[in-house]
């Protein structure tokens, strides 16, 4: 999910937005910007952002990739420096949500397995976990991933795009094989070689600058005026129950298509993003105001305290009064 100063195309306040719009791949353009001298170990950051020890593998591609095996974190919030190589993330398991504030963008997503989140080097912000999850990384150095355009015969400024959680199949399986412990008996076999150069070759062919614009083509079958027009519903009644007949009548589809072709644009069901835009409303409540939990639960469409609580349990990992003592 996706907001950012300017209206955003898409995806949810968790899984989408609040008082500000959302896009919809998890993919964030980022101004250019010259980096700071001093890069940090990816793995040194995490450590950091989380208050645990990150499993490094000592292993190291000929290319220099380095991956980081499976290991369970709860939540965190920090800054992110400038790393030593692009950051790949793959989420094994965990529910929760992961925000990344950037440059006036606001850019978050759902923990879930299966979830990808690509984060160049370079990049600056904000980031926020909230939750449980199970995942695993691999590191890849900009002089490998620039090794593997010019391989390519691809333009030089070809550069890797920022991903928030998105679904991919093939980088999550790739990513899962690598950072296996099975295989750590034979760390420096062709296998983790060939591997890595998977991983890399596929990041170029989907995540990158050269790859087809799949912001369009995650959109098909819901113009831009149809999402916006359904983000914008969601977000006016988010005090009273919205069923999924009153969203598809907002933009003349039927139910069944309006949920294949939302869920392709953003990456979640029309529920889950509604759910997401309540819990994220209600977080801002529990911030800034000294409304009762049951007064807020009201604000964002709940019936009862008792089902606000649970849902923001579960989207959360805390309830509202935990969470609201937090900060």
């Amino acid at each position: 999910m996706i907001s950012c100063g300017c209206q955003l195309e898409q995806i949810l306040s968790v899984p989408g937005e609040a008082s500000s719009a959302y896009a919809a791949t998890g993919a964030c353009t980022e101004p250019s910007r010259s980096l700071p001298s001093r890069v940090q170990p990816a793995h040194e950051l995490l450590s950091a952002l989380f208050g645990v020890l990150v499993p490094l593998s000592p292993w190291r591609s000929e290319g220099g990739m380095q991956y980081i095996k499976r290991w369970r974190h709860g939540g965190g919030r920090g800054e992110l420096a400038p790393m030593d190589g692009h950051l790949v993330t793959v989420c094994h398991a965990g529910s929760g949500m992961v925000i990344l504030s950037s440059d006036g963008c606001r850019v978050a997503g759902q923990l879930r397995r299966g979830a990808v989140t690509v984060l160049p080097q370079g990049t600056l912000g904000t980031v926020d976990v909230t939750g449980e999850a199970e995942c695993s990384q691999v590191i890849v150095p900009t002089s490998l991933f620039r090794d593997c355009v010019a391989d390519a015969g691809l333009d030089v400024d070809t550069t890797l795009r920022r991903r928030m959680t998105v679904l991919d199949p093939v980088l999550f399986h790739l990513v899962d094989i690598l950072t296996s412990e099975t295989h750590d008996d034979a760390p420096g076999g062709r296998f983790h070689e060939q591997c890595a150069a998977l991983i890399c070759t596929h990041l170029l062919r989907k995540h990158s600058s050269a790859a087809v614009d799949d912001l369009q083509a995650s959109t098909a079958g819901l113009a831009a005026w149809q999402l916006r027009r359904i983000k914008e519903y969601m977000q006016e009644n988010l005090h009273a129950p919205v069923t999924l007949h009153q969203i598809a009548s907002q933009v003349s589809l039927s139910r069944h298509y309006l949920c294949t072709a939302f869920r392709n644009a953003t990456g979640f069901t029309p529920h889950e993003y509604l759910t997401a835009i309540r819990i994220d409303r209600a977080k801002q409540l529990l911030e800034v105001t000294n409304l009762t939990v049951s007064d807020i639960s009201a604000s964002v469409g709940y019936g009862t305290a008792s089902a606000f609580t649970a849902s923001f349990r579960r989207t959360t990992g805390m309830t509202p009064r935990a969470f609201r003592a937090s900060r």
